[in-house]
């Protein structure tokens, strides 16, 4: 069988995840404002990137068939845990970053969480 689907033009690999809410024109809109915000900065300034994130069971690729040359692109998602993180993260001195967790994500953690 596997000499079959070799001959056929099948190849034995992992199928790419992609966000499920992946947006490649708003991704590259980001980037151009980014490098835009990037050259204006003095250089006593910082950019500062915060988010939260709660840890996820998320979906897990494996192998399959899949025609060579081809990629076969599989949505992920996940499902929601109990932790719940915020973090800020400064490009130019990664080991300053902060984290803190908190009970729930909301307004209210957002603005007692410090990066100062």
């Amino acid at each position: 069988m596997n000499k079959w689907l070799h001959y056929n033009g099948f190849s034995y690999k992992q199928p790419k995840g992609v966000p499920h809410k992946f947006d490649e024109a708003k991704q590259l809109a980001f980037i151009e404002a980014y490098e835009a915000l990037k050259a204006s900065c003095g250089t006593d300034e910082s950019i500062v990137f915060i988010d939260a994130v709660h840890p996820t069971l998320s979906t897990k690729t494996s192998h399959g068939w899949i025609r060579t040359g081809q990629d076969k692109v599989i949505e992920t998602t996940g499902n929601r845990s109990r932790l719940n993180i915020i973090g800020a993260l400064n490009l130019s001195d990664i080991g300053a970053t902060i984290i803190h967790d908190y009970e729930s994500i909301n307004s209210e953690s957002i603005v007692r969480f410090s990066v100062s």
